[in-house]
């Protein structure tokens, strides 16, 4: 959720949080497509966007050949603000965990913190506070 707020996405807005979230998804899938290739990281994420439509059925409503990213905007955009913030958190920690789960949760947040590194600070910055 943190990604989701940190650039001052305004969450008054559905399609504001559908298009911050299909961009936070499709920057973090890049960055980590290095591990896995472009088309494990769509997979991964397409996964994700289905097992996390088990909890907000909004993400079953639509089906993009072309980008999964797109098709979580897509989804996301006709919802109330509050419902597509829970259903874009939702989706993106489901995510997240798929990739702990399949390459560990420390390199996942060292990858992270490349991306954003004041959101995911780096193991050596957790060890001084």
């Amino acid at each position: 959720m943190r990604v989701l707020l940190s650039t001052g996405v305004d969450v008054g807005s559905s399609k504001a949080i559908a298009a911050h979230a299909a961009s936070v998804s499709q920057l973090a899938s890049a960055h980590l497509a290095r591990l896995v290739g472009e088309l494990g990281m769509r997979t991964m994420f397409e996964r994700s966007i289905h097992l996390a439509g088990a909890s907000h059925p909004c993400l079953r409503s639509k089906t993009v050949k072309e980008s999964p990213y797109e098709a979580l905007r897509q989804c996301l955009e006709p919802e109330p603000p509050e419902v597509a913030m829970e259903a874009a958190v939702r989706a993106l920690l489901t995510f997240t965990e798929m990739l702990e789960r399949f390459i560990g949760k420390g390199l996942v947040a060292s990858l992270l913190h490349e991306v954003w590194p004041a959101i995911f600070p780096s193991a050596a910055a957790k060890e001084m506070q």
